[in-house]
This record gives C-alpha cells, sequence and structure tokens, in this order.
C-alpha cells in the first residue's frame, strides 16, 4: 500500500491510510503480548498541536499510534491522527510504514536539512491540523533516566502557536526483549497540555525543563 500511495497519492484518504497503519500497529502489538493503557486520552479530544513523549524503545511509535485510537464506542467516533518527525536512518520498513501518515525526514547530521524539516513539519501539523509527535531525546535512551531534551520540538510550537502535550511512555523498553516470557503493560499518559500563552515568553531550556520535569513525573507515578 505504501509503494502505491506514492505513486498515487490521491488513491487513499488521510483517514483511510491512517486507520490502516493503526490496524497494523495493533497487531503489532498482539504479536509482541502487549498490553497497552492510554491514559489522559481526554487531553487529546480537541483540536491539535505537538505531542513530545519520552523515547526507550523502537516500539514507541507504534505505541503512541495505537494510543491515539478513539477509545468512544459511540457510532461515528473517529481516531485522532498524527504524524512524525523521524531520522533518516530509521529502518527501511518503518520508514515505508510511516510514510502512509506523511512523516517528516532529517537527516542526522545535517543541520540545515533539519532546520528544513521542522519548519516543514509544524506547518504541516498546522495546516493539516492533526497531532505532530516529535521525540525530544532525540534517539532512544537507555536505562530510567531520561535524556537531554532538545529545544526543536519547543522551537516549532512557539513558532506555531500551537500547544505542547508532554506525553510519558511508560514500561516500553523491553518491548522487543526477545528473553521476555510474559505479557508487558505499556501505559501512554497523555498530559494536560501547555497552551501557547503560557510559554511564549519563556526561553526554550524553560519550557525544556518544564516538559521534562511533568514527564519525569508521570513516569515516577505510572512505576509505582
Amino acid at each position: 500500500m505504501a509503494k502505491n500511495y506514492k505513486s498515487n497519492p490521491e488513491t487513499y484518504s488521510e483517514k483511510f491510510r491512517y486507520n490502516y497503519l493503526l490496524k497494523l500497529c495493533e497487531k503489532i502489538l498482539r504479536i509482541y503480548n502487549i498490553d497497552l493503557e492510554v491514559l489522559g486520552y481526554e487531553n487529546i479530544e480537541k483540536g491539535y498541536g505537538f505531542i513530545v513523549p519520552n523515547h526507550k524503545s523502537g516500539i514507541d511509535p507504534i505505541v503512541l499510534i495505537a494510543a491515539l485510537k478513539n477509545p468512544s464506542q459511540e457510532e461515528g467516533a473517529e481516531n485522532k491522527f498524527a504524524t512524525f518527525i523521524s531520522k533518516e536512518e530509521q529502518s527501511k520498513i518503518l520508514i515505508k510504514a510511516m510514510s502512509l501518515i506523511d512523516v517528516v525526514l532529517i537527516k542526522r547530521n545535517d543541520l540545515r536539512n533539519s532546520y528544513e524539516g521542522l519548519i516543514n513539519f509544524g506547518n504541516y501539523v498546522k495546516n493539516k491540523k492533526v497531532y505532530g509527535v516529535i521525540f525530544p531525546e532525540g534517539t532512544r535512551v537507555k536505562g530510567e533516566a531520561l535524556g537531554e531534551f532538545k529545544s526543536g520540538a519547543f522551537k516549532i510550537a512557539k513558532s506555531n502557536y500551537l500547544p505542547i502535550i508532554p506525553c510519558a511512555i511508560s514500561n516500553s523498553a523491553d518491548a522487543f526483549n526477545s528473553n521476555r516470557k510474559k505479557r508487558l503493560k505499556v501505559t501512554v499518559s497523555f498530559l494536560s497540555p501547555l497552551k501557547p500563552q503560557s510559554f511564549m515568553i519563556l526561553e526554550n531550556e524553560a519550557i525544556s525543563n518544564r516538559v521534562k520535569e511533568l514527564i519525569s513525573k508521570e513516569l515516577h507515578k505510572n512505576a509505582n
């Protein structure tokens, strides 16, 4: 399907592509015996903006797509759409799948390319009115501690005057551990949005520290 979409982008609607990928992600979670718990869905029910999660595993993008599924059983309830910004160095299979939701790719060591990618990503989120997911650590971080939160996510939120939704992904590190024998529960917590008017005058470092603190507290709470 990804190949057909690339050749004929008008063939598949955004809704069709996203729901197709959602089903694929849910299938992967079943294969790896992962139970998903979603907290704070009410924080993303209205509007759009930038979801900013911690990053411990390659399963994280898959978990996030599944977490955006509308839990309502009401007829006509629609899922939230999201796209990602990602490094070109990711696996070809993952990039091909993510191309269905118009992921923005950047080159790790090319500052100009990364800057242009962030601009395009911000414009896409604002124009399409979807959620944009950006991992502020920039890469998977091993261990319990959080890595450095880079400023890119917060710069584009300010430049597009859009909210930031801190997101804590708990217990995903062992998702692909072949030695794991038990089912794994991964928790995705969408925290209260930071509205633009609350951070526009702040330095990016101050916003970064605040988001990191909120995520850290949620991870600690979910671990107990």
